[in-house]
């Protein structure tokens, strides 16, 4: 599949994650068609981590408001912390994004460096948070509990940090899938 296309991410099991996208253009048919047949005002982009790419978010934002549906169909997705920028909520929001939902993981850093290893921090959470809702997103994040190095100050960070954005939350137990270290 190339090197380009495919991550190793357990070379003991030799799990391996590949990405493959539909085109932006088939994803606006596909929501196009359904319009015509259900006459939609609300759709969820149920893509893994759409903002982890903001090239292709910009694209589909740019062919969204270029085909009008902008004023017409209220749109939702997930993202990671890290990429949520202002300019990518400006452009989404524009597009007519009203939530993204982040996977936040854990509201301690110590959980995230240990257990959670994707490289994020609670400051990258933060920050998504402020920069959603300065941008007229609303923000949801999923944590996960139950970690196996997190103990009861480290779910009490997690309520904290809940209580003080004020955030829609959507909790899980930790729950690792083959492959996962």
């Amino acid at each position: 599949l190339g090197k380009e296309r495919v991550k190793l991410l357990d070379k003991e099991a030799g799990f391996q994650a590949v990405t493959r996208f539909l085109s932006v253009k088939y994803v606006i048919n596909q929501i196009k068609y359904l319009d015509e047949k259900y006459d939609l005002d609300y759709v969820c982009i149920l893509d893994e981590n759409l903002t982890a790419f903001p090239k292709r978010v910009h694209e589909f934002c740019d062919m969204w408001i270029a085909e009008g549906l902008n004023k017409k169909i209220k749109l939702g997705t997930s993202g990671d912390a890290p990429s949520i920028t202002p300019e990518l909520v400006k452009h989404m929001k524009d597009a007519g994004f009203s939530m993204i939902s982040i996977g936040g993981e854990s509201g301690s850093d110590r959980v995230l460096k240990e257990d959670i290893r994707k490289g994020v921090t609670v400051a990258h959470n933060q920050l998504s948070i402020d920069n959603l809702k300065t941008g007229g997103i609303t923000p949801v994040m999923t944590f996960m509990v139950g970690n196996p190095n997190e103990d009861i100050n480290d779910v009490l960070e997690t309520v904290s940090f809940f209580i003080k954005n004020n955030v829609e939350i959507d909790p899980f137990i930790c729950t690792p899938y083959p492959g996962t270290k």
